[in-house]
């Protein structure tokens, strides 16, 4: 005779457990890993968005071309990072729900700060060139 109570209710020990133990291992190393990247990333970003204030002439005038607006160039990229991470954090709080929220998360963060640095990145533009 077997069991059938054992097999409708694995135990905590059973391979599903440690598969969603493992997925949000790689989850966090992979947060953890992007948080470094960004770091990088944001460092060279934030003194590039600054030094392109150089592009400015005597006649140009624009957010860019003046302190605050260097100063706001150079905490962009960082303030993309934190929303990045709000966003990643987020998809880990709702993990609960759904074994693929981590990685919508980080997914996500991705996108938020890809989008916060390219439109700082036109902004900067559309003030130098024209």
């Amino acid at each position: 005779m077997t069991d059938k109570s054992a097999q409708t209710n694995p135990s905590p020990d059973s391979g599903d457990s440690q598969d969603k133990g493992a997925h949000h291992l790689g989850s966090c190393l992979l947060f953890g890993v992007l948080v470094v990247v960004g770091l990088v990333v944001s460092y060279a970003l934030s003194f590039a968005f600054t030094m392109s204030s150089d592009a400015c002439t005597g006649g140009t005038t624009g957010w860019i071309c003046e302190a605050p607006g260097q100063q706001l160039a150079f905490w962009l990229p960082w303030i993309a990072l934190v929303l990045a991470i709000a966003c990643a954090l987020t998809g880990f709080a709702f993990s609960s729900r759904s074994d693929y929220a981590p990685m919508a998360g980080i997914g996500v963060g991705i996108l938020v700060y890809i989008i916060v640095n390219a439109l700082v990145y036109g902004a900067i533009n559309a003030v130098i060139s024209g």
